[in-house]
């Protein structure tokens, strides 16, 4: 080829001297033929190869480009040649042998496109048309070839509509006439000069195959009896011309990819001439493409297996050798053709009786061994894999059918109809979700299978697994979900082997590390799928991933001895907990994709099975104690999608979790008693209602009529303004009644606001459970509330429309059967003041009344009776009040707080860690002058520090940089420090109690040093049995035989792993902390015992406080604080969904009642650290005011005294402010050995 450009570069020279722009006379007419001719033979050489096969391989194609380019890009020549020499009539048949010539590259179709204009103005495609209808040759086939290029847009098409009409008229007259015709002394296919009859019919075939792509080209087409000329050419015993038979087939296939035509190709014997084509690489991938088309006809695939069976099999053959071929479009074709050969029970007979599924193997295989990506050219891989999975659904409908007609004969119940062997398989997944979970739940597909066995024996499980690990960490393109669901599907039946689910459960050696994706087992992969930890998943793939570990957990035991039963329960049980599975599955029920909920209900059910610690973990949790109910009540009314199976396998569930059956009457005896309670409620506070309500709307003149009328009280009047909205709901509620709406209430202890929020029936009866969503009517309003001229006029009869009365009546029995103990005798009800009924007081209680309580304990010396203690509790934690506030100056920002003693334990000090890496040491924050002096620590913000017992030592921790951590002495009992050791590897440390170790927290892993020498005791690695939490900070017990990190439990002497605890709740981080009775510990809300290592508790109200707590120094109140919300990722969507604004809490917990929330004050802003003083009296907190990025930013310190109320407003109280005068500079961090 080289040789080649280097020839067509010396014919333009030689053009450029002798021709351009020269007169043409007789002379320079001659040389320039001359000159054209030979650039004619020299492009016909290099693009024989092409001619042949249009679809040769780039690489063919790369060594033509710049024999192609020498000609193109030579814009002066190409002016020339087309402006000018193709309307010459002396040049214009070698000027077309030269674009016939490069418009066969299709790298090159612009070519027409840059030079359309021709001397005379006239439309180069224009002129092409009027040269075909003239019928000239070699004009006319030259121009059908430029032609053919040029229509290869639909637009194009579209254009010159009416002359491709004419055209396409005249070209099937023209090849009824050429077919047949001899071609004497013909030496090889490319020859335009003189142009073989063979070129000619090649040309019009190929303007035939682009006119495919416009409808009404392709029905006159057909009317023109074109199937007769297809007919003719795909018979290679006729035409002996492989350039012709290939090009009919290649118009075939792409006819029967667009219209219908299957059925009169086969029943004119079309298959049977096809079949007859020699095993060849270009005519085979035409024939695979025939049947890829044809095959996606559901008529064609009918009519296909009422051939003779010999036929067939030869049909299937042919597509099972199309796979050796080495060419990728013959490769796609035939896997095309064979996704639909399964399709039908004889044709998937037949395909297992040519070892179908052994041939199509190990060609993927051999694919997979090559595949490092998943991007579009390996297409190919996806369609074989969609034949996997569909020879497995297909055999799994076989095995379901079959089934049922036996379980129908056994019970004398009708079977099922007959599979006919021409009848189409079903596609919908779900019909094979049902088929799966049948034959598993009858226990008839079991490992044994011959299908199953097959796949076990070629080794398939171990090469589509290693896949999908392979391609973990990539983002698929295109159609990537579908193919990881194809997967999973296959996976989904070969997991009713035990080998197979062993397999899943073996440890992988070699893990993928890409982008912090750490891959356990093949159970693994599909907890990340479920999880959506990988791959760009969809509900569809994850659906398809969670059916394959319901299978895994759920399997059959049949034929398995008691011994292996156990191993697999085991492995896949240790599996599950390496991987978080449970707490992944739990996911899945708070998520609204309910047709996953009984898949996520089987997999727990077999769990259980597998692990009774498993139903220890469940019990608690707050989906079985009320969420789960709820869903069953909402799945026996049929409102889900799969509810028939969610209330059986839910139901199952509850039940063996709980010991309980579901029953919709289990609160008959409460509703009983909340039936028969009379309402009764002050008609005064309905009238106020009223009244504030019309203020609302702006009708005033009513509103002061009904205060005259109704003879209300302004002042009450006042009070209600102050205090509630609910005024708002009430009308909101007799305004909307007649449109069917529900309404639902939430009782919030303690509040004084009615909270309502407004829904629709649709919206209830589709919610699992009701919300707990906390509105505040106050500041945000209604949002179902309108003007009164607004609303619907109701047109249901007026006996019907329900009373203002009736709609309190009922609102007030909503609330009352919602009490853990309803009362049915007691005094009226309030529309102001939430309801809540008193409990049961019994003889052995303390009384809630404190100065009943004090009187008792002469009796009862323990605090008055039972709960006495708790009570005292309740009013001295319960109530804070402010009394300092210390505000930092911009873009300083404090980090950390804690209290020091050293003066007065009456009066103690408050250190501050700042975000410019100082620690700050104020004074007696009683005191009336606030000062503070500084010490440099690090170069960046303190995350952490904290004093060893006896104030000796300090270590403090920064958020990046050297020293990560630094251990420090205190020289002085003011603010100043003495570097003794510093640590680059460990994010956090701590003391332990007696002061003589240190535990780092180094991601996953924690580090023990002793305190005195600074080495390394023990390191904690808990390798592939970690949590991966995000932040994670390692912990000492309080008898220092322990440490707590990363979820696991480890023995500090011997750097054992003690237990690992279930993963559960939240994501972000694992705070753990112990307790100092050492009865149990918490991990975030979850409360663990110590002893059994079983779950006690999931503490909700401590879910959004977990990050930041202090225990009192008893240990029996613990405080927790909301940290500040993070920043929102910016959408840039045409309407922003409004985000409710966080909620910032202080709360504090009865640690001896199971952590009972005691009291919650709510704070303006999120806050990043608390602390206690030694005494239990004051609590500290810092918060940012603004958000980090803010500039400036800006933090403050707030002081509360415990025990006492709030006297005056936070907002009113004197601010001190950070005195940058009383702030010495520290000096630079330096390691002192001699101290």
């Amino acid at each position: 080829m080289i040789m080649g450009a280097k020839k067509i570069e010396d014919l333009i020279k030689l053009w450029e001297k002798k021709c351009k722009g020269v007169r043409l006379t007789d002379n320079t007419s001659l040389l320039l033929t001359q000159i054209l001719t030979k650039m004619c033979g020299v492009l016909e050489v290099g693009t024989e190869k092409l001619f042949i096969d249009p679809m040769e391989s780039d690489d063919y194609n790369k060594s033509l480009t710049d024999m192609y380019k020498v000609v193109t890009s030579n814009r002066e020549f190409m002016r020339w040649l087309v402006g000018t020499y193709l309307v010459k009539e002396e040049f214009t048949s070698v000027s077309m042998r030269i674009l016939c010539t490069v418009v066969l590259n299709k790298k090159f179709d612009n070519v027409i496109n840059n030079f359309k204009i021709t001397a005379d103005g006239m439309d180069l495609l224009t002129f092409l048309i009027k040269i075909a209808v003239q019928r000239e040759e070699p004009r006319c086939s030259y121009a059908y070839a430029m032609l053919s290029r040029a229509m290869d847009s639909e637009h194009l098409l579209e254009v010159y509509l009416q002359a491709n009409i004419m055209l396409i008229s005249i070209l099937i007259q023209d090849m009824h006439v050429l077919k047949g015709q001899p071609d004497p002394g013909r030496k090889k296919y490319y020859c335009l000069d003189p142009i073989t009859k063979s070129t000619q019919q090649v040309f019009r075939l190929r303007f035939l195959i682009y006119a495919t792509h416009n409808t009404e080209l392709r029905e006159l087409m057909i009317k023109l009896g074109l199937m007769d000329l297809l007919l003719y050419y795909c018979d290679f015993d006729k035409t002996q011309d492989f350039q012709l038979t290939n090009e009919g087939m290649q118009l075939l296939s792409c006819l029967l990819y667009r219209l219908p035509q299957g059925t009169e190709f086969v029943e004119r014997g079309g298959i049977q001439k096809i079949l007859h084509t020699p095993n060849k690489s270009a005519p085979m991938s035409f024939v695979a493409g025939i049947f890829a088309g044809g095959f996606m006809t559901n008529h064609m695939r009918f009519i296909t297996c009422h051939l003779p069976y010999p036929i067939v099999m030869k049909i299937v053959s042919y597509l099972l050798s199309a796979l050796d071929i080495t060419r990728l479009v013959c490769i796609r074709y035939a896997t095309l053709a064979l996704v639909h050969t399964v399709g039908r029970p004889l044709l998937l007979k037949v395909f297992d009786e040519m070892y179908g599924l052994i041939v199509v193997f190990e060609w993927v295989k051999k694919e997979l061994e090559y595949v490092k990506d998943f991007e579009g050219e390996n297409e190919n891989v996806t369609v074989a894999i969609d034949v996997l999975e569909r020879y497995l659904c297909h055999h799994v409908s076989l095995k379901a059918h079959e089934w049922k007609c036996i379980n129908a004969k056994s019970t004398g119940e009708r079977p099922p109809d007959p599979i006919q062997p021409d009848e189409e398989f079903s596609k919908e997944l779900g019909n094979f979700y049902d088929d799966v979970d049948l034959l598993h739940q009858e226990g008839a597909l079991v490992g044994n299978w011959e299908v199953v066995r097959q796949f076990h024996n070629l080794n398939m499980i171990k090469y589509l697994l290693n896949f999908l690990i392979a391609t973990a960490h990539l983002k698929p393109q295109r159609d990537a979900k579908n193919f990881f669901v194809k997967i999973n599907n296959i996976f989904e039946v070969l997991c009713c082997s035990h080998d197979v689910i062993q397999l899943l459960s073996e440890p992988i050696r070699s893990t993928n590390h890409a982008e912090g994706i750490l891959i356990l087992c093949g159970i693994n992969m599909f907890i990340m799928q479920v999880g959506q930890k990988v791959h760009p998943t969809d509900n569809k793939q994850r659906y398809s991933a969670l059916a394959v570990i319901t299978q895994c957990v759920c399997y059959s035991k049949a034929e398995n001895t008691i011994k292996k039963v156990k191993f697999i329960k085991h492995t896949v049980r240790q599996c599950l907990r390496l991987c978080n599975g449970l707490q992944v599955i739990l996911s899945v029920l708070t998520q609204p994709n309910d047709y996953m909920w009984w898949s996520a209900c089987k997999a727990l059910i077999g769990m259980v099975y597998n692990d009774e610690v498993v139903a220890n973990i469940l019990k608690p949790m707050p989906l079985f104690n009320g969420l789960l109910q709820e869903m069953l009540k909402n799945a026996e009314k049929g409102q889900y999608e799969n509810s028939k199976k969610l209330f059986t396998y839910g139901s199952k569930l509850l039940k063996i979790v709980t010991g309980k059956e579901f029953s919709r009457n289990a609160n008959v005896e409460k509703m009983e008693i909340v039936s028969k309670t009379n309402i009764n409620y002050s008609e005064t506070e309905l009238l106020e209602l009223i009244h504030e309500h019309l203020q609302v709307k702006g009708l005033s003149k009513s509103a002061e009529s009904l205060l005259q009328e109704g003879k209300l009280n302004c002042v009450i009047m006042d009070t209600c303004k102050s205090q509630t909205t609910a005024g708002n709901d009430i009308a909101d509620l007799y305004n909307s009644a007649s449109q069917s709406t529900a309404f639902t209430k939430w009782n919030c202890p303690g509040n004084s606001k009615i909270k309502l929020k407004w829904r629709s029936t649709d919206e209830v009866s589709n919610s699992p459970s009701l919300s707990s969503e906390h509105t505040d009517s106050g500041k945000h309003g209604k949002e179902s509330s309108t003007p009164l001229e607004e609303q619907p006029i109701a047109t249901t009869p007026l006996e019907k429309q329900p009373t203002l009365d009736k709609l309190m009546v009922d609102y007030l029995e909503e609330q009352h059967s919602h009490c853990e103990t309803p009362m049915s005798a007691r005094p009226k009800f309030s529309l102001i003041e939430p309801h809540s009924c008193q409990k049961p007081q019994y003889k052995w209680n303390a009384p809630y009344n404190v100065a009943h309580r004090r009187k008792r304990m002469e009796v009862f010396m323990s605090h008055g009776g039972v709960h006495g203690k708790s009570y005292d509790k309740q009013i001295f934690y319960g109530r804070m009040r402010v009394i300092k506030t210390v505000e930092c100056p911009e873009d300083i920002g404090f980090s950390q707080i804690k209290f020091r003693q050293l003066d007065s334990p009456s009066n103690p000090r408050i250190q501050f860690a700042t975000c410019e890496g100082r620690l700050s040491l104020g004074s007696e924050f009683l005191n009336s002058m606030f000062r503070m002096s500084s010490f440099l620590c690090h170069n960046c913000p303190i995350t952490s520090f904290s004093y060893s017992k006896d104030n000796q030592m300090m270590i403090s921790s920064g958020a990046w940089g050297t020293p990560r951590t630094c251990l420090w002495h205190c020289l002085l009992d003011d603010c100043i420090f003495l570097a003794k050791h510093h640590f680059n590897h460990d994010s956090h440390m701590e003391f332990s109690q007696s002061n003589d170790k240190l535990v780092g927290t180094r991601g996953s892993n924690a580090v023990i040093y002793d305190t005195a020498t600074y080495k390394k005791i023990v390191e904690l690695r808990p390798g592939v049995l970690k949590n991966i939490y995000k932040n994670n900070q390692a912990k000492f017990d309080h008898s220092d035989k322990l440490v707590l990190s990363n979820g696991i439990l480890w023995d500090v002497r011997s750097g054992a792993m003690i237990h690992k605890f279930d993963k559960i709740g939240k994501e972000n981080g694992c705070y753990g902390r112990f307790h100092q009775k050492g009865l149990h510990l918490l991990i975030n809300n979850v409360m663990w015992d110590m002893r059994t290592f079983k779950l006690m508790k999931i503490i909700e109200d401590m879910e959004k406080c977990c990050e930041i707590m202090k225990y009192t120094s008893d240990g029996d109140i613990l405080f927790g604080a909301t940290p500040p919300a993070p920043k929102p990722i910016k959408v840039f969507t045409i309407e922003p969904k409004p985000q409710p604004p966080p909620h910032y809490m202080i709360r504090t917990f009865d640690a001896e009642r199971e952590y009972k929330t005691i009291t919650t004050v709510d704070t303006r802003w999120g806050m990043n650290s608390i602390d206690l003083d030694p005494a239990d009296c004051y609590l500290a907190i810092s918060a940012p005011t603004t958000d980090v990025d803010d500039i400036p930013y800006k933090t403050l310190c707030r002081v509360y005294e415990i025990g006492r109320g709030s006297s005056v407003d936070p907002a009113d109280e004197c601010i001190d402010y950070y005195d940058e005068e009383y702030m010495p500079v520290g000096g630079p961090i330096k390691l002192d050995r001699t101290l």
